[in-house]
């Protein structure tokens, strides 16, 4: 990156596949009036369930652990519980 240029990346590219994308990212008038906490932790959440479950393309919209598609089995990850991850991953991916 040369030291003249203040983005990586063009306007409208795309930073993340779609289906993992926050809500408030899919359509961008003014990048510079966005607030990127919360579209950061919903990537975060994102991630963190990809790597928990290999599955790369991830999963649209929220996370909900009665959903069995997406939901993290505590036997898959031979753990005691999982219920903390749940929480986070649906708090995490909560769109309001």
């Amino acid at each position: 990156m040369e030291e003249t240029e203040e983005h990586i990346t063009d306007m409208h590219d795309d930073m993340v596949p779609a289906v993992i994308r926050p809500p408030e990212m899919r359509s961008i008038e003014n990048p510079d009036e966005i607030d990127y906490r919360k579209p950061d932790v919903y990537l975060s959440a994102k991630i963190v369930w990809i790597v928990f479950t290999g599955v790369k393309g991830g999963f649209p919209e929220e996370y909900r652990h009665s959903e069995k598609g997406i939901y993290l089995d505590k036997k898959k990850l031979q753990v005691e519980t999982a219920e903390p991850l749940h929480a986070m991953l649906e708090s995490a991916t909560r769109y309001f």
